[in-house]
């Protein structure tokens, strides 16, 4: 290393210079400084675009439909039947002979039942219509042969068949009478029979309806 005063050049670790003799003081290099940073370019900014303002979308063009003439036409047309309809089935009803509005509400015999409703309307007593099932049983009293068989309801003749030796059999009717009078609430009931060995033979009853009920009889032939 080199002596700062007199330039001579001495071992290294010598504190002492051997030839001045003075202190060898060695002075640290300076620090070495790290190299600056290049410098950053400032950021450069776009300037916001401007807006543009809104515009509204020109209107569609309206586009008119063939039919709505027609379909207009078509709806008055129905509207008019109906209408003609609506009147002259009023016209029926106030204007007709067979039944007018007074009749509908008139009470010849003064029973509560209006004389359209009425199945008589001039007899107090005949205030309605009844209904009852009847149910008659034809038995054979035969004990041998077969017979054959022929029933009536009020002189109408409603049944006929064969039953065989001691069968029976039994048939169902629905009856309409007026309620109230002796002459319609009641029926007749008869049966005939021929052959069994026996010669003719016959069975007659008299029934009660009863409204909403039934009514039963056996006729034994």
């Amino acid at each position: 290393m080199k002596c700062p005063h007199c330039k001579i050049e001495n071992p290294e670790g010598m504190k002492y210079c051997g030839s001045c003799g003075k202190e060898i003081v060695i002075t640290p290099p300076p620090p070495v400084q790290p190299p600056a940073a290049p410098a950053q370019p400032e950021p450069q900014y776009q300037p916001y675009p401007e807006r543009t303002p809104y515009q509204a979308p020109p209107p569609m063009p309206r586009i008119k439909s063939e039919g709505n003439g027609s379909g207009r036409l078509i709806a008055m047309v129905v509207t008019a039947i109906v209408i003609v309809i609506i009147i002259v089935a009023a016209l029926y009803v106030f204007l007709s002979p067979s039944i007018s509005p007074f009749e509908a509400i008139r009470d010849s015999d003064g029973d509560g039942i209006s004389d359209t409703e009425d199945a008589a309307p001039n007899d107090p007593t005949h205030w309605a219509w009844g209904e009852a099932t009847l149910l008659v049983t034809v038995q054979s009293n035969h004990l041998l042969f077969s017979i054959d068989y022929e029933l009536f309801i009020d002189d109408t003749l409603e049944k006929t068949g064969t039953l065989s030796a001691g069968s029976s059999i039994t048939y169902s009717f629905d009856c309409d009478f007026l309620i109230g009078t002796s002459s319609t609430d009641q029926v007749v009931v008869s049966a005939f029979s021929s052959g069994g060995g026996f010669g003719d033979e016959s069975d007659q009853k008299t029934v009660i309806l009863q409204n909403g009920g039934t009514s039963t009889v056996t006729l034994t032939i």
